[in-house]
């Protein structure tokens, strides 16, 4: 672990306020960060030393206001890790990984899986982020569409059929009615739509919004078996992880769980923790929730677990599941690309019919 340097540089003084936001640092700053500090600690730079070439290279003014309170804390005895809890855009698996390193004096190597662990997960990301930008794209163009239509297009067709006195089909009716909300009380809708967005938000953000939002996504057609084996990766790469520094089997479970996304996962995992601290085996304790865990992961644990080779077994779950992610987010347009045909289809079609059935019923009744 270095020490602090005889002739320290100064880190002039933090300009982070007490109301300083904490949260917010994008993952690609701290991927850098820790990347670049690896990189010094290994050449035997002191951490004041450290910080003081990260906070001049640092751009991001949160970012760097962070760093340089974190740079005064560890001048003035406090360790890494204990500085860096205070702040929550470090996650547990990154405070404890440094904590372990400074305890044990491997912080190198504890840098080196972390920062590895952490560009996957960025990899990850940025694969689930491309992989969404098609359908979302489509959606939206296709929702400013329909509004436009709705305001400018299907008010003057519909015109004509207002003043006939022949009851209009449901179809024409709904349409009528739509154009009609749209265009007479649009500011109405918007301020309704932008407070619903609002309101699902915190919805989403209460434990039971939560609860109710992950099932949801665990369960949905498409995006359920991604989902799982997204945490599935993630869980066993961030296990295989935190055993291969040494970290403890109970604590190693633990913080796993706190940075998995979906809180069943979460939730597993503690459960997993509580009956391994019962003498239960990891395999037994992670068979008990055959719906997130296939038999997979839970056969491999326990060969792992009885070769003691677990973190090695992990890690090749971790391999098959992020090339099962891989495949799957590289064939997410192939997947996604019928139904949002048919999705357009029917909008379309029900547009046309709306229109088009008045005429017909008109011809008829001559």
């Amino acid at each position: 672990m270095p020490t602090p340097s005889t002739t320290a540089i100064p880190i002039k003084k933090s300009r982070l306020p007490k109301w300083f936001p904490r949260r917010g640092v994008p993952l690609a700053d701290m991927v850098f960060f820790f990347d670049n500090l690896r990189v010094m600690i290994h050449a035997g730079l002191s951490y004041n030393q450290a910080f003081h070439t990260l906070v001049t290279q640092t751009t991001n003014r949160r970012w760097k206001a962070i760093l340089e309170d974190i740079a005064l804390r560890v001048e003035r005895g406090e360790t890494l890790a204990v500085a860096m809890e205070r702040f929550p855009a470090f996650t547990p698996l990154m405070t404890n990984m440094m904590r372990i390193g400074e305890i044990s004096g491997t912080l190198d190597g504890a840098l080196t899986a972390l920062v590895n662990q952490m560009k996957k997960d960025l990899t990850l990301r940025a694969k689930i982020r491309g992989a969404l930008m098609y359908p979302c794209v489509i959606l939206s163009a296709t929702g400013v569409i329909s509004v436009g239509m709705m305001i400018f297009v299907v008010p003057k067709i519909l015109e004509i059929f207002k003043d006939i006195k022949t009851p209009l089909p449901l179809p024409t009716r709904i349409l009528l009615a739509v154009s009609g909300l749209v265009t007479e009380h649009g500011l109405v809708v918007g301020i309704a739509l932008v407070a619903t967005m609002i309101a699902l938000h915190f919805f989403i953000k209460t434990p039971f919004g939560k609860r109710l939002m992950h099932t949801l996504f665990l369960r949905a057609w498409i995006l359920g078996p991604i989902v799982r084996k997204i945490n599935l990766a993630r869980m066993t790469r961030t296990l295989s992880t935190l055993l291969r520094t040494g970290i403890p089997i109970q604590d190693a479970l633990t913080n796993t769980g706190r940075v998995l996304s979906n809180v069943h996962f979460q939730e597993a995992l503690f459960a997993t923790t509580t009956a391994v601290n019962r003498g239960a085996s990891i395999g037994d304790a992670l068979a008990q929730h055959p719906h997130l865990f296939p038999s997979i992961v839970t056969q491999m644990a326990a060969v792992g677990e009885q070769a003691g080779q677990l973190d090695e077994m992990l890690g090749e779950l971790a391999v098959y599941y992020e090339s099962q992610v891989d495949d799957t987010l590289s064939n997410m347009t192939q997947i996604i690309e019928p139904v949002l045909v048919l999705t357009l289809g029917v909008a379309v079609g029900g547009i046309a019919v709306a229109i088009i059935s008045p005429i017909y019923a008109l011809s008829e009744s001559f």
